[in-house]
Protein backbone atom coordinates (compact mmCIF):
# COMPACT_ATOMS: atom_id res chain seq x y z
CA UNK A 1 0.00 0.00 0.00
CA UNK A 2 1.48 3.34 -1.01
CA UNK A 3 0.82 6.70 0.52
CA UNK A 4 -0.28 9.43 -1.80
CA UNK A 5 2.16 12.24 -2.21
CA UNK A 6 1.11 15.80 -1.52
CA UNK A 7 1.11 16.76 -5.21
CA UNK A 8 -1.46 14.15 -6.26
CA UNK A 9 -3.99 15.06 -3.57
CA UNK A 10 -5.86 12.86 -1.14
CA UNK A 11 -6.62 9.22 -1.81
CA UNK A 12 -10.03 8.92 -3.60
CA UNK A 13 -10.93 6.00 -1.31
CA UNK A 14 -10.80 8.39 1.63
CA UNK A 15 -13.37 10.75 0.03
CA UNK A 16 -16.47 8.64 -0.67
CA UNK A 17 -18.55 11.73 -1.44
CA UNK A 18 -16.23 12.83 -4.22
CA UNK A 19 -13.66 15.57 -4.38
CA UNK A 20 -14.87 18.91 -3.13
CA UNK A 21 -18.17 17.59 -1.80
CA UNK A 22 -19.19 17.73 1.81
CA UNK A 23 -20.66 14.70 3.50
CA UNK A 24 -24.20 15.52 4.70
CA UNK A 25 -24.57 15.59 8.47
CA UNK A 26 -28.16 14.25 8.37
CA UNK A 27 -30.00 12.28 5.73
CA UNK A 28 -32.46 14.28 3.67
CA UNK A 29 -36.09 13.87 4.67
CA UNK A 30 -38.25 11.75 2.42
CA UNK A 31 -40.21 13.63 -0.20
CA UNK A 32 -43.74 14.45 1.00
CA UNK A 33 -45.28 12.25 -1.69
CA UNK A 34 -43.42 9.19 -0.38
CA UNK A 35 -43.94 10.01 3.27
CA UNK A 36 -47.67 10.58 2.76
CA UNK A 37 -49.36 8.25 0.27
CA UNK A 38 -52.77 9.70 1.06
CA UNK A 39 -55.83 8.27 -0.66
CA UNK A 40 -53.67 5.68 -2.42
CA UNK A 41 -54.39 3.23 0.41
CA UNK A 42 -58.10 3.16 -0.45
CA UNK A 43 -57.34 2.22 -4.05
CA UNK A 44 -54.79 -0.37 -2.90
CA UNK A 45 -57.40 -1.98 -0.62
CA UNK A 46 -59.93 -2.27 -3.46
CA UNK A 47 -57.26 -3.71 -5.78
CA UNK A 48 -56.25 -6.20 -3.07
CA UNK A 49 -59.86 -7.34 -2.81
CA UNK A 50 -59.83 -7.90 -6.57
CA UNK A 51 -56.73 -10.04 -6.26
CA UNK A 52 -58.42 -11.99 -3.45
CA UNK A 53 -61.46 -12.57 -5.68
CA UNK A 54 -59.18 -13.82 -8.46
CA UNK A 55 -57.43 -16.19 -6.04
CA UNK A 56 -60.81 -17.75 -5.17
CA UNK A 57 -61.81 -18.15 -8.86
CA UNK A 58 -64.44 -15.40 -8.83
CA UNK A 59 -63.09 -13.81 -11.98
CA UNK A 60 -66.03 -11.53 -12.80
CA UNK A 61 -65.92 -10.05 -9.30
CA UNK A 62 -62.15 -9.74 -9.61
CA UNK A 63 -62.37 -7.81 -12.88
CA UNK A 64 -65.08 -5.56 -11.44
CA UNK A 65 -62.91 -4.83 -8.40
CA UNK A 66 -59.69 -4.24 -10.35
CA UNK A 67 -61.34 -2.22 -13.12
CA UNK A 68 -63.34 -0.26 -10.57
CA UNK A 69 -60.18 0.47 -8.59
CA UNK A 70 -58.51 1.89 -11.71
CA UNK A 71 -61.54 4.01 -12.59
CA UNK A 72 -61.87 5.22 -8.99
CA UNK A 73 -58.17 6.10 -8.97
CA UNK A 74 -58.67 8.07 -12.20
CA UNK A 75 -61.61 9.97 -10.71
CA UNK A 76 -59.72 10.73 -7.50
CA UNK A 77 -56.63 11.83 -9.41
CA UNK A 78 -58.79 14.14 -11.49
CA UNK A 79 -60.52 15.92 -8.61
CA UNK A 80 -58.04 15.86 -5.72
CA UNK A 81 -55.37 18.52 -5.30
CA UNK A 82 -51.76 17.27 -5.39
CA UNK A 83 -51.44 17.61 -1.61
CA UNK A 84 -54.24 15.07 -1.11
CA UNK A 85 -53.64 12.77 -4.10
CA UNK A 86 -50.46 11.35 -2.57
CA UNK A 87 -49.38 8.11 -4.21
CA UNK A 88 -51.73 8.53 -7.18
CA UNK A 89 -49.41 11.13 -8.68
CA UNK A 90 -47.03 9.61 -11.20
CA UNK A 91 -46.78 12.04 -14.14
CA UNK A 92 -49.00 14.92 -15.17
CA UNK A 93 -52.65 14.89 -14.11
CA UNK A 94 -53.93 14.39 -17.66
CA UNK A 95 -51.62 11.48 -18.40
CA UNK A 96 -52.37 9.80 -15.07
CA UNK A 97 -56.12 10.04 -15.63
CA UNK A 98 -55.89 8.88 -19.24
CA UNK A 99 -53.80 5.81 -18.43
CA UNK A 100 -55.96 4.82 -15.45
CA UNK A 101 -59.17 5.14 -17.50
CA UNK A 102 -57.71 3.09 -20.36
CA UNK A 103 -56.44 0.40 -17.98
CA UNK A 104 -59.73 0.27 -16.05
CA UNK A 105 -61.80 0.09 -19.23
CA UNK A 106 -59.57 -2.63 -20.67
CA UNK A 107 -59.87 -4.74 -17.51
CA UNK A 108 -63.65 -4.32 -17.45
CA UNK A 109 -63.95 -5.09 -21.16
CA UNK A 110 -61.84 -8.23 -20.78
CA UNK A 111 -63.90 -9.33 -17.79
CA UNK A 112 -67.16 -9.11 -19.69
CA UNK A 113 -65.93 -10.20 -23.14
CA UNK A 114 -64.07 -13.34 -22.11
CA UNK A 115 -65.56 -16.50 -20.70
CA UNK A 116 -63.92 -16.52 -17.29
CA UNK A 117 -66.01 -19.23 -15.63
CA UNK A 118 -64.10 -21.78 -13.64
CA UNK A 119 -63.86 -25.16 -15.36
CA UNK A 120 -63.52 -28.29 -13.32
Amino acid sequence: MTTPDAASGPDPAEEPWGPGKVRPSEPEPRPPIVAHLGIWWLIAAVAASGIAWAATDHMLRATLSLGGACLAAAALRLVLPPERAGGLIIRSRGLDVLLLVVLGAAVLFAGYALDLRARI
